[in-house]
């Protein structure tokens, strides 16, 4: 008797985890072939604060720590670095390579941990990778590391700057000039040094730099000749873009060629840079508006604010409300709809602030989403973080809350993944085209259900049970 008792109750539990295994492999089959909706992997996360996914790292900081953790959840990289100036991303380029800093020395890691280039450099603004190179400091100095740890360029400079078109600015004794990638000095330690506003126009762009001597202006190419000569007095220039630079002299500005030649006059009092769409913001009498790369006058100069062409539009400002043109002058948003501020277009869509609410417009005007959040940030991955009554969610382009406004915290989706928080305890959010296999699916405690259905977007969460309750 006894062993048929055993029998029957190991039979119920063989067709009790056959069961459970079938519910959940229906439920995950079911997330599959339905249109889909965010999956949120509750884990136990309860770190002071967790950043967004990059290269399917998220940066997790605790006790004025920090490491990173997967896009499961799990810690792959301990918390030991230190949080010097805040700043512990993991970079692009070099692909899956983050740098930290440990007891006031810097260095760098790759995505499992592992120490690619020894913690042993010290940190001035960042360790800066570019042209193949690592840009370090050490006991002072600045030099040039190869991705294997190799000395390329010594510790000898007093600063150096990024890589563009081969060439790096370096600077020793109060001079600077150029190296190339072999840390060779290819352009004579010349030229003034420069103070940290202009560091933006020192470096090669379009085959010139610009270059100062004797608190002076010039540009030369990438030979060291020189193509404008720092005679010619300018007191600010900016770097080439699209053929054309930005100069300044006795708080006049204009516009000069890769030639040198000023094809806008140095006239007007101040003026937007870039060139974008053809036309040139300028400044006349205090009020702003547009020319062509002829000088002639496009838009009238009547606008409180330089105006900016991004997508063919800008937005422009009068006594206090804004609206958008286009690139012929004609208002394509009026002004009377007494828009309190609108943000630049970004993909089609434009955040609008009216009575004190955010909502997005389209690149004809067309309210998508009607003003009714407290805050916004961008679209990111086709979704934007919005809140309301101090809580976050998102909503996508076209105004759907794809997930619901409950959030104390909220960071932009990157690669299909994003990180939230509630209390203390954050969230992992997946969108549904991001590939959640069945075996990630089975590596969490806890079960899967239905949290939320609307028509036949389906979103499920992966609950797990903190401290034996749940949370």
């Amino acid at each position: 008797m006894k062993r048929k008792y055993k029998k029957l109750i190991l039979l119920v539990l063989l067709l009790v985890i056959i069961l459970l295994t079938g519910i959940s492999f229906a439920c995950y089959i079911w997330y599959k072939t339905q249109l889909g909706g965010i999956v949120v992997i509750t884990s136990k996360l309860e770190y002071t604060s967790i950043s967004g996914f990059n290269q399917g790292r998220a940066r997790v900081v605790q006790g004025g720590k920090c490491g990173f953790i997967d896009i499961s959840g799990n810690e792959v990289i301990p918390v030991i670095y230190d949080l010097d100036s805040g700043f512990f991303d993991l970079r692009t380029d070099p692909p899956n390579w983050a740098w930290v800093c440990k007891d006031n020395k810097w260095g760098y890691i790759d995505t499992n941990g592992a120490v690619v280039i020894p913690l042993e450099y010290d940190f001035y603004n960042r360790i800066l990778f570019s042209g193949g190179l690592l840009q370090v400091k050490k006991d002072g100095k600045y030099g040039s590391l190869d991705l294997s740890g190799n000395m390329i360029v010594p510790f000898k400079y007093d600063n150096m700057y990024f890589f563009y078109e081969g060439r790096a600015r370096v600077e020793r004794d109060g001079r600077s000039g150029y190296i190339d990638t072999t840390g060779q000095e290819a352009i004579p330690l010349e030229y003034d040094k420069l103070d940290s506003s202009e560091k933006s126009s020192a470096s090669f762009s379009e085959g010139l730099a610009a270059v100062k001597k004797n608190d002076k202006w010039g540009y030369i190419n990438i030979s060291g000749d020189v193509v404008v000569s720092p005679e010619s007095g300018y007191d600010k220039v900016s770097s080439f873009q699209g053929g054309y630079a930005r100069v300044e002299k006795e708080g006049k500005c204009g516009i000069i060629d890769t030639k040198g030649q000023e094809i806008i006059p140095l006239e007007y009092n101040n003026m937007s840079f870039p060139v974008e769409d053809g036309l040139i913001s300028v400044q006349i009498n205090g009020k702003w508006g547009a020319i062509d790369t002829s000088g002639n006058e496009i838009i009238p100069s009547e606008y409180t604010d330089c105006l900016y062409f991004h997508e063919g539009l800008a937005i422009v400002r009068k006594n206090d409300k804004e609206g958008v043109i286009d690139a012929h002058g004609t208002l394509i948003v009026p002004i009377e709809l007494e828009y309190e501020i609108i943000h630049g277009f970004d993909n089609g869509l434009a955040a609008i602030k009216q009575n004190d609410k955010w909502g997005y417009m389209d690149t004809s005007g067309n309210i998508v989403i009607p003003p009714q959040y407290d805050k916004h940030l961008w679209f990111s991955d086709g979704l934007a973080q919005v809140s309301r009554n101090g809580k976050w969610g998102f909503i996508d382009t076209s105004g759907k809350e794809v997930v619901p406004l409950k959030y104390d915290e909220a960071n932009s989706f990157n690669d299909g993944y994003a990180t939230a928080r509630i209390g203390k305890t954050w969230y992992i959010l997946k969108k549904p085209e991001a590939e959640l296999t069945a075996t990630q699916l089975s590596a969490f405690s806890g079960t899967l259900e239905t949290v939320q259905q609307s028509g036949e977007r389906i979103n499920f969460r992966v609950r797990r049970y903190l401290a034996g309750s749940e949370k």
